[in-house]
């Protein structure tokens, strides 16, 4: 298969995000965050000059969050002088680099036009490997490697664990629709009967080809730390990544 690379304008996320394909992940612009705000009017610029709408989900982009100084480049867990350092700035002395991961994205929505501080709406479409920074100013761009799921065919192993996610899944959406009909203190509502049927279809509807994407979208759902959904999103290989997801959803489920 060709390497498929290409150069992109790069939101980088604020810690503690981490987008993953196949989820929507709401951006707030503001004014410590001007490069935000210049990817935005890059996007702008090439969709004009793209399409006679100038439709901006049309023109590619990159999300990567923050390196974590507990992980290395593939996502591995590194030890520094045997203490945990929770962020890679802190570690170097200097402001928190990109991490080597990625996805490529879409802005599919700007909300809260003229009020001063408004919102992106992105949607992470694949993974990316982020191969070199070109320039951070007015905007981050650099050159990314794209990633597409290769999914091993008759891999019965797989197989068992994929339907074993599946099933880890569904009882994490039933769980969380449990809670959502409990006294939250916060008020919120929690996960909604016609949600978390949504969920469940999306759920029992996918199939072992989709692997992948199944964990990925759990990721999201999942409760898991930063590093944790670093290294879900630094998976490449499909088993592998199943494999971790797995051990995020049955730390839940058990609680």
């Amino acid at each position: 298969m060709a390497r498929q690379t290409a150069t992109v304008p790069v939101i980088q996320l604020p810690k503690p995000l981490v987008l993953l394909p196949g989820v929507v992940q709401r951006i707030t612009v503001s004014s410590d965050r001007p490069d935000i705000a210049s990817v935005l009017a890059t996007v702008f610029t090439r969709a004009a000059s793209k399409t006679p709408k100038g439709r901006i989900d049309t023109v590619p982009i990159a999300c990567v969050p923050i390196a974590s100084a507990l992980l290395g480049p593939k996502g591995q867990l590194l030890i520094q002088n045997g203490e945990q350092i929770d962020d890679v700035g802190k570690l170097r002395g200097s402001k928190p680099k990109p991490f080597s991961w990625g996805v490529a994205a879409k802005i599919t929505g700007v909300e809260g036009r003229g009020t001063g501080e408004f919102s992106l709406l992105v949607e992470g479409v694949g993974r990316v490997q982020v191969e070199k920074i070109l320039t951070d100013r007015p905007c981050m761009e650099a050159v990314v490697v794209y990633h597409r799921d290769e999914v091993p065919l008759m891999d019965a192993g797989l197989e068992d664990m994929f339907q074993y996610l599946q099933k880890l899944s569904a009882e994490l959406v039933a769980t969380l629709r449990l809670l959502a009909m409990l006294p939250r203190p916060n008020g919120s509502s929690g996960l909604s009967p016609l949600l978390a049927r949504r969920l469940e279809l999306f759920i029992t509807r996918k199939k072992v080809t989709e692997a992948g994407v199944l964990a990925d979208f759990m990721a999201n759902l999942v409760e898991a730390s930063f590093e944790e959904k670093l290294q879900v999103l630094a998976q490449i290989d499909v088993k592998e990544r199943v494999a971790k997801v797995i051990e995020l959803l049955e730390r839940q489920v058990a609680t």
